[in-house]
């Protein structure tokens, strides 16, 4: 009689660990596979959108005229093109236009935030911004209409910039005022 007990017990042993253990965690998998299908399907479909998108953006740039991307250029220079002695030069011959020199002169802020990667692949360490202020001061002397005429041709300088302070003091001797002005210029990080 135990003979006729022994496979009836190990049959209903191996049923209960059937449905006790191996069913859940194959329904599990079934469930895993499903999610990575449809996760799978997703990120083709999100792909093919990114890919369009990428696409019309090219054809817009490919529409911007040549000339209208080297003015851009100007405006706001990426880090590779701003020349630090090039942006002094250029508003040292602003100043010499109104027969004004620039004195006590210091450039602060030029901080790339840009670096190398181990394969030699720029990265930008700063990912919150996309640009980075460059803040020069200088000292001048002139009459206040030279100053307006200085600060007009500022103004139309091709570089995108901020005056930020402009502070001063006469001299009692000459018509002239001492002027302290602070500009900021940008440039881009890729």
């Amino acid at each position: 009689m135990i003979r006729f007990f022994i496979p009836l017990i190990l049959f209903s042993f191996s049923i209960m660990l059937y449905f006790g253990y191996t069913k859940p965690n194959v329904d599990v998998i079934a469930l895993v596979k499903e999610d990575t299908s449809f996760a799978t399907s997703t990120l083709l479909i999100k792909k093919d959108e990114i890919q369009m998108k990428k696409e019309a953006l090219e054809k817009v740039r490919e529409s911007i005229l040549p000339e209208d991307r080297e003015k851009v250029k100007k405006l706001v220079p990426s880090v590779d093109e701003f020349d630090e002695a090039a942006f002094i030069n250029d508003m040292n011959n602003i100043a010499l236009n109104h027969s004004m020199f620039l004195r006590g002169m210091s450039v602060s802020g030029l901080n790339t935030g840009i670096e190398k990667s181990e394969e030699g692949e720029e990265k930008s360490s700063n990912t919150s911004k996309q640009y980075q202020v460059v803040s020069m001061s200088f000292n001048i002397s002139n009459t206040y209409s030279g100053l307006k005429k200085f600060l007009k041709d500022l103004e139309k300088s091709e570089q995108l910039l901020d005056i930020t302070t402009i502070s001063f003091g006469s001299t009692s001797e000459t018509k002239e005022s001492n002027y302290n002005i602070t500009i900021n210029a940008y440039y881009w990080i890729p």
